[in-house]
């Protein structure tokens, strides 16, 4: 492909040989009047992954590009090289483990941002599917038919920067997005452990973030997944140094102290995870260390006074376990 295309797909995978040719098909089946590519960055997988790519590249000359990396680099900085070898006017994300369902999905997505120049990027309503027993479906959205959407019923129709300054609300796998919005990414960016967020940040400073309820994706949940199968306490904490970068980011603006105040609010929510498992000291030290940021930039009261009540409740219950009998080892 000798000229620019109008979509670039994005797609990052690593040990999804069950998966990619099912995500790849999706791909490759979209209809639209206008060049699409295919960039792949797959980071040095231990399966047959890359095989898989390979023999679909032979298939389908000129449509797919594969980054493929000589070392494993990691989730999220394969995710950035992935995004600034694109080259097209907008761009979609697929995960090698997910798929579409759609065959006009890139074209109406395309329809519809170059009819709204207001617009930064635009994503759909998706379906979960678990194909793992380890993995649960709960917290997503149940159908009459027994199926389980990502987002809610009510979702409004547009979100502002704000929106996400505070949480994520867009499946990856039904974004696109202009790459023009994207610009060039903060040398930050690649060091997350998460990309998706901090990018729909970037995005929507130049534009606002369009939704449509239509059901056009699968997003797959397994025991590898990268992000789901990850234990509660590692995700809120890659998101809460997330939350530091974006905060030096956008120092001495706005966005800055919805940022920090969503990290203090994680913060407690890391701190009932310790206590939930009896790590009281731990807890106690993630509350102080909230504190201790929150005065340094004038939180508001309400939050001040509920780390204050947290570390009370935990110093109340640490001193209520020296008076919990020891075991003792058994006498041989």
């Amino acid at each position: 492909m000798n000229h620019a295309p109008k979509v670039s797909v994005a797609m990052i995978t690593y040990n999804h040989e069950k998966f990619i040719s099912q995500a790849m098909e999706s791909v490759l089946s979209q209809e639209a009047d206008f060049p699409i590519d295919l960039v792949i960055g797959e980071d040095c997988t231990t399966d047959n992954t890359r095989s898989i790519i390979k023999d679909y590249i032979g298939r389908f000359p000129g449509r797919i590009r594969l980054l493929a990396h000589d070392k494993n680099i990691g989730m999220n900085a394969n995710f950035a090289a992935t995004l600034e070898a694109c080259r097209g006017e907008y761009i979609a994300l697929l995960e090698g483990d997910d798929f579409w369902t759609d065959n006009t999905k890139i074209a109406r997505q395309v329809h519809f941002l170059d009819q709204h120049t207001d617009c930064a990027n635009r994503f759909h309503n998706v379906r979960v599917i678990a194909d793992d027993p380890r993995s649960s479906v709960q917290g997503y959205y149940s159908q009459a038919d027994g199926t389980k959407l990502m987002c809610a019923p009510d979702m409004p129709s547009r979100f502002g920067q704000g929106e996400f300054l505070k949480r994520n609300v867009i499946p990856t796998c039904s974004v696109m997005f202009r790459k023009s919005s994207m610009g060039e990414l903060p040398s930050w960016f690649h060091k997350l452990s998460m990309g998706d967020q901090p990018l729909h940040i970037l995005c929507t400073q130049h534009g606002a973030s369009a939704y449509l309820p239509d059901v056009m994706g699968v997003y797959r949940l397994h025991g590898q997944s990268a992000w789901v199968g990850k234990a509660a306490a590692y995700r809120i904490s890659k998101t809460i140094e997330m939350y530091e970068a974006l905060e030096r980011h956008f120092a001495n603006q706005p966005q800055s102290r919805v940022l920090l105040e969503s990290r203090l609010h994680l913060m407690r929510e890391q701190a009932r995870i310790f206590e939930a498992s009896g790590e009281y000291g731990e807890a106690i030290g993630i509350c102080r260390q909230a504190l201790v940021t929150g005065f340094k930039k004038e939180i508001p009261f309400k939050l001040v006074l509920k780390l204050v009540r947290k570390i009370i409740k935990l110093r109340f219950l640490s001193c209520l376990l020296w008076f919990v009998p020891k075991k003792t080892a058994p006498q041989n």
